[in-house]
């Protein structure tokens, strides 16, 4: 190792035990290290469920949906990523004639991530060989850097959260969803008893059962009719509504693992879509209170939801945020060409938004440019 790989190596361990804790940030530090070291462009995929992907915006999406799914089709990661021999670490061909190395990174003989290393050609191929080759301390102090934060997480989310202090314990959630209960069950007698009376009178006119009258007219009588009916619709789902209140369970959550169990669920659809999940995610917990399977009906079908329709292969940025006195965010960003418009969606995401209103969240859909962005917030503990 000569002496500017050595001084990468120190400064990389160095700056990993101060980003223990932050994969983004430790992966950013990880590929901007590697960068400096060799003329290719890096990439860091962390091992688990769901694989996360780190990478710079240079990076190719399409190279990092090939290797992801390549990596993910391994019988035995550590061994088959080690095929080329540790002398000589094996370029990868892709299906567009460029090539990438994927170098394990490793701790206690457990392969925790992969960087990947991608260049357009293979030129000086000796010399370029013998530099990916010197990253090997770098991936090693990688490998461990990993597993720790890794283990950070786990540990975080294993940790009983406590009450903040001066803040209303779970109970006065419960308090609320009563009141709130009651007072949507009065709604919706309130709109449903006069509804009804239109809708009925109405239709009689519509069938011509009070007289004749002009197409003009009866055009007119069928959108009042149609308005009649949806306002019938709405005391349904409000009377719903109060009844699925009534049945939650308060109980302190943390929306990380939300994410998790939603990308769980919606796994066989990202695979069979080739979608790339990107994601940031805060080392500490993102605290919110409300019923646990209710809300991770939300966040799943949220996910759900924005993947429908969107092309194969595109790339999905998640980023979540929040924690203490501020509201827990999920926000999801991805082409907005799968956003379709059409009854039965907007029939759906009208549910999604219930569930979160329950408790006092929201759900949104934006546009920015080309993207969709859906973002999920939740207030945290009750203060």
């Amino acid at each position: 190792m000569n002496p500017k790989e050595r001084s990468h190596a120190s400064s990389l361990l160095l700056e990993s035990r101060s980003h223990e804790g932050d994969l983004f940030l430790l992966s950013k530090m990880i590929v901007d290290c590697v960068s400096d070291l060799v003329p290719m462009k890096a990439a860091v995929f962390v091992v688990g469920t769901p694989m996360r992907v780190f990478s710079p915006d240079g990076f190719p999406v399409d190279h990092l949906r090939e290797l992801q799914s390549r990596f993910e089709t391994f019988p035995n990661p550590l061994r088959d990523l080690a095929a080329g021999g540790e002398q000589h670490p094996e370029p990868r061909w892709l299906s567009d004639g460029s090539f990438a190395f994927m170098l394990p990174l490793v701790h206690s003989e457990v392969i925790k991530g992969v960087l990947c290393l991608h260049r357009a050609n293979l030129d000086c191929q000796d010399a370029l060989l013998n530099q990916v080759k010197s990253l090997e301390p770098v991936c090693q102090i990688a490998g461990a850097a990993i597993a720790r934060t890794l283990e950070l997480e786990a540990e975080s989310r294993r940790i009983p959260q406590t009450q903040p202090s001066g803040e209303k314990p779970m109970g006065g959630f419960d308090a609320r969803t009563a009141l709130m209960s009651k007072l949507l069950d009065n709604v919706a007698h309130d709109i449903r008893t006069p509804t009804t009376a239109v809708r009925g009178y109405l239709r009689m006119l519509v069938d011509g059962r009070v007289g004749p009258m002009t197409p003009e007219q009866k055009e007119c009588l069928e959108i009042a009719l149609r308005s009649a009916e949806q306002l019938a619709a709405l005391a349904t789902s409000i009377a719903e509504a109060s009844s699925v209140l009534e049945g939650l369970n308060a109980e302190a959550l943390d929306l990380r693992d939300l994410w998790s169990l939603a990308c769980n669920a919606n796994r066989p659809r990202i695979l069979a879509g080739g979608f790339l999940i990107k994601e940031r995610i805060p080392p500490g917990r993102v605290p919110v209170n409300g019923d646990r399977a209710v809300l991770t009906a939300a966040v799943e079908g949220t996910l759900a939801y924005a993947l429908d329709g969107v092309e194969t292969g595109r790339e999905v940025q998640a980023d979540l945020s929040g924690g203490g006195t501020m509201d827990a965010t999920l926000r999801i960003e991805l082409p907005r060409s799968g956003c379709k418009d059409d009854a039965a969606r907007n029939a759906s995401l009208s549910k999604l938004r219930n569930k979160l209103f329950l408790h006092g969240g929201t759900l949104t859909l934006g546009y920015k440019g080309e993207q969709a962005v859906f973002t999920i917030s939740l207030p945290g503990y009750s203060r």
